[in-house]
């Protein structure tokens, strides 16, 4: 899953590397034909070539809802990672839930959310101050708070994001060849695993003009979730990564830019 995240990375980071290029070619060549137009005698008046010249084409301009609701569901990768090392085992699970998507200035957004997510994985979880090679399966609730940068065309925005995250494990339950059972939440000695998990992550996707995103992110615990006193120092963390479609409502006007006769671009509202 980490090299999936890492390869997206570089991919979305090229676009973004080379876009400003590709949109500063378009302008060069749009304003040789208006000049060209303009030559073969408009009827209409002459405008000043330093007036005909725009503002750099990839300037951004934000023309919807400052604020839209989104939904998001799919599924969830996640494992335990014990001292410096991998986990023991992947779990399959599913993600749901709410996200806003406020326009903070120039491509920049927030998007708080509130998240389901079946996590867990496998490896040693304290039972009775023994321990067992057991499967993990927890139930938690995610509050990602994201800062966003969006670009791209009209029609497709792609994003990339950093992410800070508190999750709380309310419930979950192990198994192993012995049988299964109800974990104890808590951080206390007598029980299973702590509750509350707090980590960074990044998220990377595309947003279609009609409100719908696909995204794909990867979440690293940085909390040690050993409850206290069991007299070991090796820690337990969560590692995930999700892949999640989801859809913004209200979402209106993306960024589009449009030739007009005596305007080198005209905003529309998509």
């Amino acid at each position: 899953m980490k090299k999936i995240i890492s390869a997206s990375t570089i991919i979305v980071c090229s676009i973004l590397f080379f876009t400003p290029y590709s949109y500063g070619q378009n302008s060069k060549r749009a304003a040789r034909e208006i000049n060209t137009d303009n030559n073969q005698g408009d009827d209409e008046t002459e405008v000043p070539s330093e007036n005909i010249r725009p503002k750099k084409s990839h300037t951004y301009h934000h023309t919807g809802n400052p604020i839209v609701i989104g939904i998001a569901g799919g599924l969830n990768f996640s494992d335990l990672v014990y001292g410096n090392g991998d986990g023991y085992g992947l779990r399959t699970g599913g993600t749901l839930g709410v996200l806003l998507d406020a326009h903070i200035g120039g491509r920049f957004y927030f998007q708080p959310g509130l998240f389901y997510a079946s996590t867990g994985g496998s490896g040693f979880i304290h039972d009775g101050h023994t321990y067992n090679n057991d499967k993990v399966y927890l139930n938690t609730l995610d509050v990602p708070l994201s800062l966003v940068y969006k670009f791209g065309h009209s029609s497709t925005h792609f994003y990339l994001g950093l992410t800070a995250f508190v999750g709380y494990n309310f419930s979950g339950t192990y198994s192993d060849a012995s049988g299964s059972g109800s974990l104890k939440i808590g951080s206390s000695s007598t029980n299973d695993i702590k509750a509350v998990d707090i980590g960074a992550g990044i998220n990377l996707g595309v947003e279609l003009k009609s409100g719908l995103f696909f995204n794909l992110k990867d979440r690293e615990g940085l909390s040690d979730l050993t409850p206290d006193g069991l007299g070991t120092s090796t820690p337990i963390r969560s590692s995930s990564g999700s892949l999640t479609i989801g859809y913004f409502f209200g979402r209106q006007g993306a960024h589009r830019r449009v030739r007009g006769r005596d305007d080198r671009y005209l905003e529309r509202k998509m």
